[in-house]
C-alpha cells in the first residue's frame, strides 16, 4: 500500500540526488502479491526484494542490514499542495527554524514502526515527521525529519556524504532505542 502512494516530494528528491550521486533504494514488499513497483516508482536504480511470507526475519535481516540510510515517508491527511500553504502561511510562526523545518500538528495515516526497525537496527534514519517520532528523532543526533523535497536532499546528501555523521546518527539511534525499549 506505501508503494502505490510513494511521497511524491520523496520520489523528486531522490531523483535529484541520483543526478549527482549514484544511489540505489531498496525496495522489500510482497512482490508476489503486488506485482513489480513501477507507478509512482522513482527514476533510479531500484533493488525489489520480495518480502517473506514465511516471516524469515533472519533474512530480512540481512537484507536490510546491506542499507546506508532507512527513508520513513508518510502521508498525512493534507494533501501536498494543502501542506504548502500551511508551511508557507506558518513558517513566521516558527522562527528561529528554517523553510525546511516543519511541525506536522494533524493526524497522520501511518506509524513509526517503520523508524523503529531501522532505528534499532543501527540506520539512520530519515522520515517524515509524524507525532510518534518526535520521542525519538532528535534532530541530527538520532535521525533527521524532512517534510519538503529540500529537507530530504539535504537530510540524504548529508548522511550519504558523511560516514562519520551515519555511523554517529546510526550508534545515538540505537542506543536510544535499545535502552527505551528492549
Amino acid at each position: 500500500e506505501h508503494l502505490k502512494s510513494f511521497d511524491p516530494i520523496l520520489k523528486n528528491a531522490l531523483e535529484r540526488i541520483d543526478d549527482v550521486y549514484d544511489i540505489k533504494l531498496l525496495a522489500i514488499y510482497d512482490i508476489d502479491s503486488l506485482g513489480k513497483w513501477s507507478d509512482g516508482a522513482p527514476d533510479i536504480d531500484i533493488e525489489h526484494v520480495q518480502h517473506s511470507k514465511s516471516k524469515d526475519w533472519s533474512r530480512i535481516h540481512r537484507t536490510l542490514m546491506d542499507a546506508d540510510i532507512g527513508l520513513v515517508p508518510a502521508g498525512g491527511s493534507l494533501s501536498y499542495d494543502a501542506r504548502d500553504e500551511l508551511l508557507r502561511q506558518t513558517t513566521d510562526l516558527f522562527t528561529p527554524w528554517t523553510r525546511n523545518d516543519y511541525i506536522q500538528r494533524f493526524k497522520s495515516n501511518s506509524n513509526a514502526g517503520r523508524a523503529f526497525v531501522f532505528m534499532q537496527l543501527g540506520i539512520p534514519v530519515v522520515a517524515t515527521p509524524i507525532s510518534e517520532l518526535r520521542f525519538v528523532i532528535d534532530e541530527g543526533k538520532t535521525g533527521f525529519t524532512a517534510m519538503t523535497e529540500e529537507a530530504w536532499v539535504d537530510s540524504i546528501t548529508r548522511l550519504h556524504q558523511s560516514v562519520q555523521l551515519r555511523e554517529g546518527i546510526a550508534r545515538n539511534a540505537y542506543e536510544l532505542m535499545n535502552g527505551r525499549y528492549s
